[in-house]
């Protein structure tokens, strides 16, 4: 899945681990912890994964494995979701269940999303920097250089640190 990178592009490929991670955590809700631990709401790029990540991640905080009959309330409960989507979600909770090839191998997908979080963390410094340069003050343009190196330096951490 991970490994035709240049066929299908790496936006896509960073997808793809997101919903191997969500699938893997949700097959296999008492393992799921340090993978929740690991990879933050922030980490994944599509929104609808966002939404699930803190539903996982509220439901572990909470004491509870985030067993898949559990999503559904729980993104109620945060104001999430609303009930006349609530079918849908359920739906899209099966796929995911389906879209992991092997649950025990979720660090190689949290790896690939905490990269892929990295990445988009320095294109993001690189834009703000260049949108800066074209303002009169000096100053601000090394502020932000400084600021953007510092976020992408972190985010590089944490993605090498995943693939431990």
């Amino acid at each position: 899945m991970l490994a035709d990178v240049a066929e299908v592009g790496a936006e896509h490929v960073a997808h793809l681990a997101e919903r191997a991670l969500l699938g893997a955590v949700l097959a296999m809700p008492h393992d799921a912890r340090d993978a929740l631990r690991r990879v933050e709401v922030s980490d994944l790029a599509d929104p609808q994964h966002r939404a699930l990540w803190a539903a996982l991640q509220s439901l572990a905080g909470r004491g509870l494995d985030p067993d898949p009959a559990l999503v559904v309330p729980e993104l109620l409960a945060l104001g999430l979701l609303t009930r006349d989507r609530a079918g849908l979600v359920n739906v899209q909770v099966a796929d995911l269940l389906g879209a992991c090839p092997v649950p025990a191998i979720w660090p190689a997908y949290a790896a690939a999303v905490l990269r892929e979080a990295a990445r988009r963390v320095v294109v993001e410094a690189a834009t703000r920097a260049v949108q800066a340069a074209d303002g009169p003050d000096l100053a601000t343009v090394v502020r932000v250089l400084a600021d953007g190196l510092a976020a992408a330096e972190r985010a590089v951490a944490r993605a090498v640190g995943g693939d431990q």
